[in-house]
């Protein structure tokens, strides 16, 4: 299976430090639109290890750049990923 897996960051740096939690996987940084980056991690192999393995890899980087959330997109679909323990309302 081909394709890829898209995390934003709100900046370079930040970004620098997620590709640095994504060592394990074929991964890229990529600047978006408006000062953000995306980290792409590429689908070259079943996709349900390779989406644990990744969120968990955000999970830790949220958890260390003291952000809320990102946005995480898989093909066509967008999912937020609030940081673990983050208590909303």
């Amino acid at each position: 299976m081909s394709g890829s897996i898209a995390i934003e960051a709100p900046d370079e740096r930040r970004a620098a430090e997620l590709l640095g939690e994504l060592v394990e996987f074929d991964a890229e940084l990529i600047p978006a639109e408006q000062g953000h980056w995306e980290i792409a991690v590429m689908r070259d192999r079943d996709l349900d290890p390779l989406i644990a393995g990744v969120f968990e890899a955000v999970d830790r980087w949220l958890a260390a750049c003291d952000l809320p959330s990102t946005r995480i997109r898989i093909d066509d679909h967008t999912f937020l990923l609030n940081r673990p323990g983050l208590r909303l309302g």
